[in-house]
C-alpha cells in the first residue's frame, strides 16, 4: 500500500501535467465538463490506479462521437476514465447525542416557507467541536446554511437532535423561532458566506463559571475506530485528502464505513431531497469499500460540514474540557477542531 506521501506526490505530478495544457484541451471538447485527478473505475469497481478523470454531460459510444471529440485512452501515459456527474439523495439522523460531538444532526428549528410552498424546518450536520479564541468559549463548528440558513440570527438556538415533523404555523407568523430550552445545545454567534467559505460557529450552552455544568462535548466521532482503524476516535490532525487515500466515516444509515477518495476535486453535483435538486460545488468524492452494518446506496449521506475546509489539532479531556490545543492557520479558533477559516467578529 502506498504511503500518503507517495499519494500525493503522484497525485501532484498529474496535476502538474494537466495544467500545462492537457486540462484545457480536454475542456475544449463538446460534451466535457470537468477535469481531475483520480482513480480508474472498470465496471464500478475501483482500482488503485491513479487517472485523468473526465466528466461529460451524457456518456456516448465510440461509435457515436466523432474523432476529433474522442477523449484519448491516454494522456502522456496517464490512463484516463469518463465519468458522468453523479446525482444524490440527504438522508436524517434523530439520534440524541450527550455529549454532543461530529457528525450528528442539528437544527435552529426555525420554522419558515421553502422554496416548495410549505412550512419547513432546517437541519444539518455538526462538524466537530471548536474553541473560539477571542473568548475561549468551546463552540460548535458546522454550515452556514446549516446553523443559520436564510433567517437565522446572532442568539438564535441551537438544538439536538432535530424534530421529527414541523409545528403548525400561520404564514402570517413566519419564520417562527422556537421559545423553549428543550435539547437546547447552543448560541448562534457568528458566520461567513463567501465563494470559499459556507462556515458558522455556534456557543455551546455549558456554564460560565466552571464549564462543567450544561451541555457536555467531546471531540470524538463514536464508533469510529475499529481494529485500529483508524488509530482513535478523537481529531487530532489535518491532512489534504488526495485521490487514493482512506477515508472513515460513521453514519445512522450505513453505520460505521470505510472507503477510498476516489476523486479530490469532483464537479459540481445535484443532491436531490423531497424532490428539490440543490446544486453543489463538489471537493472530494469518496466509494466506501467496507462496511460494518448495511450499506447505503449512494457516497454522500447526509449534509455536512466538509472537514476538508478545516484544519483540525490538538485533544480533550475526560471532562469535555480542552486539555492541550494550538493554533493552526487561523486566529479566531483553536482546540480539537480548529479552523483555516477566520470569522468576522
Amino acid at each position: 500500500m502506498k504511503t500518503n506521501e507517495q499519494l500525493n506526490a503522484e497525485n501532484e505530478t498529474i496535476r502538474g501535467m494537466l495544467a500545462a495544457g492537457a486540462e484545457r484541451k480536454l475542456l475544449a471538447i463538446p460534451n466535457v465538463l470537468h477535469v481531475s485527478v483520480g482513480l480508474k473505475e472498470t465496471r464500478g469497481r475501483i482500482s488503485d490506479q491513479l487517472c485523468v478523470r473526465v466528466y461529460v454531460k451524457q456518456k456516448k459510444g465510440p461509435e457515436a462521437v466523432p474523432a476529433a471529440e474522442l477523449i484519448p485512452a491516454q494522456i502522456n501515459g496517464v490512463p484516463t476514465d469518463v465519468h458522468t456527474v453523479g446525482v444524490f439523495e440527504f438522508s436524517e439522523d434523530n439520534t440524541k447525542y450527550r455529549p454532543i460531538k461530529g457528525g450528528i444532526a442539528i437544527t435552529n428549528r426555525i420554522a419558515d416557507l421553502g422554496d416548495n410552498g410549505k412550512v419547513q424546518i432546517g437541519r444539518g450536520t455538526l462538524g466537530c467541536i471548536a474553541i473560539d479564541t477571542t473568548d475561549n468559549a468551546p463552540v460548535i463548528l458546522s454550515n452556514w446554511h446549516v446553523l443559520y440558513g436564510t433567517v437565522g440570527r446572532n442568539g438564535d438556538k441551537v438544538y439536538q437532535p432535530s424534530p421529527t415533523s414541523v409545528p403548525a404555523a400561520d404564514l402570517a407568523d413566519l419564520p417562527l423561532r422556537p421559545k423553549d430550552d428543550i435539547d437546547k445545545i447552543a448560541v448562534l454567534r457568528r458566520k461567513e458566506i463567501s465563494a470559499a467559505v459556507d462556515g458558522a460557529i455556534a456557543a455551546i450552552d455549558v456554564s460560565s463559571c466552571c464549564h462543567c455544568c450544561g451541555i457536555h462535548y467531546s471531540n470524538e466521532i463514536n464508533g469510529l475506530s475499529v481494529g485500529n482503524r483508524p488509530p482513535r476516535n478523537t481529531i487530532v490532525g489535518d491532512e489534504r485528502a488526495v485521490s487514493g487515500m482512506a477515508v472513515f466515516k460513521v453514519g445512522k444509515v450505513t453505520g460505521r464505513t470505510e472507503g477510498v477518495v476516489v476523486d479530490d476535486n469532483y464537479p459540481t453535483f445535484s443532491i436531490v431531497r423531497s424532490g428539490r435538486h440543490t446544486h453543489s460545488r463538489g471537493r472530494s468524492r469518496f466509494k466506501t469499500s467496507i462496511t460494518q452494518k448495511r450499506s447505503a446506496p449512494t457516497a454522500i449521506r447526509g449534509r455536512s460540514l466538509s472537514i476538508s475546509t478545516t484544519r483540525l489539532s490538538a485533544s480533550t479531556s475526560r471532562t469535555g474540557r480542552i486539555s492541550r490545543s494550538r493554533v493552526v492557520r487561523s486566529h479566531l479558533f483553536r482546540s480539537p477542531t480548529t479552523s483555516a477559516m477566520s470569522l468576522p467578529r
